[in-house]
Formats: C-alpha cells, sequence, structure tokens
C-alpha cells in the first residue's frame, strides 16, 4: 500500500532537514516546517488539502537542501512540486546592503518578497504567511540586530501587500502584526 502524501512529506523534510539546528535555537530545523503546516491544519478550509499540507512540509527543502524540483516531481507530484518551488526564494534577487533597514530605504530582500508574496497563488501565499508567523513568533532568542532587521522587513512586507486577503489570510496577518509590535518599538 502506498504511503499518504503527508506522511512522506513529513518524512521526506525530516530526512533532507537531517541533524541541521533552527537558527538562534536547539530546536531541529524539521520543527518549523512541521510547525507551518500544522498552523495550517487549524484551518478548515486548509484542514484536509494534501497538497498545500504536504507544500507546508516541504516548504523550504529546495532552499535549504539539497533536494532538486524534479526529485520532488517524482516523490510527489506536479501541484506539490510546483508550490514548493513557488515558495523558493532565489537569492540571486537580493544581494541586501542595508542591514539597518532604514525607513525611507527597505532592504532588497524585503522589496523582492514583497513582490513575490503579492504575485504568489493563494495556496502557496498561505503557505508564505504562516511560514512567516512561525518565524516572527520564535525571534525574541535572536540577537538584537537580527530582530530589528527582521521585524522591519516583516513591516514592510505586510505594509506594502496589495492583495485582498481572505479570511484565514486575514488571520495570519493579523497574529504577525501582533507578534511584530513589541520589537518595533524597541
Amino acid at each position: 500500500m502506498k504511503m499518504d502524501i503527508i506522511l512522506r512529506a513529513k518524512e521526506f523534510a525530516k530526512k533532507k532537514h537531517g541533524d541541521i539546528k533552527r537558527k538562534y535555537t536547539p530546536e531541529p530545523y524539521y520543527s518549523h516546517p512541521f510547525a507551518v503546516a500544522a498552523r495550517l491544519k487549524a484551518f478548515d478550509k486548509y484542514k484536509n488539502n494534501d497538497a498545500v499540507l504536504a507544500a507546508a512540509y516541504l516548504h523550504d527543502i529546495l532552499e535549504d537542501t539539497l533536494t532538486t524540483y524534479e526529485e520532488l516531481l517524482e516523490k510527489f507530484n506536479t501541484k506539490i512540486a510546483d508550490l514548493v518551488q513557488e515558495l523558493t526564494s532565489n537569492k540571486e534577487y537580493y544581494n541586501d546592503t542595508n542591514e539597518d533597514m532604514e525607513p525611507s530605504k527597505p532592504s532588497a530582500k524585503a522589496q523582492y518578497l514583497t513582490d513575490k508574496i503579492n504575485n504568489m497563488s493563494k495556496d502557496a501565499r498561505i503557505i508564505k504567511l504562516a511560514d512567516r508567523e512561525h518565524n516572527v513568533s520564535q525571534i525574541a532568542d535572536a540577537p538584537n540586530t537580527f530582530i530589528k532587521r527582521y521585524t522591519k522587513e516583516t513591516q514592510y512586507i505586510l505594509e506594502h501587500l496589495h492583495f485582498e486577503p481572505n479570511k484565514e489570510e486575514q488571520d495570519l496577518i493579523n497574529s504577525i502584526w501582533e507578534k511584530i509590535r513589541p520589537f518595533l518599538t524597541q
């Protein structure tokens, strides 16, 4: 019997991320995509959406491991592989020289991510928002310079979204604001 696609995605993500730890925490890296998928499962709209949930488990796999798009196609399906590819950032588009995020000049990364999110499919966008929400929920233990840069980057993204959010997207956006607000006043 063929293994459930969600279970396969979980196991594949865990294997590919291996023993890598999350930045600024002792947690294994795979705990992050697992948390992103769990957040999406909490929404009735996504709890049975296998493609979205599998892509949530796999969302960092092309960016952070040696996994290829072709490997995802072979192991999963076109919908999942395409979602993961859509979620993958191309770091060639941003080489940040504005690390301090002057309010008048957003970083290249903030601009790139804002444009990317504004142009994503709804399925990719909900994963990206859950990804950002989880990242900001764990920011308190990071160095102050990282906190400042990441929260300003997130603020820029949220202030420049040009789509009409559905209920689930709005819930995530509100949660992200709530999580970064204390750091924006520091």
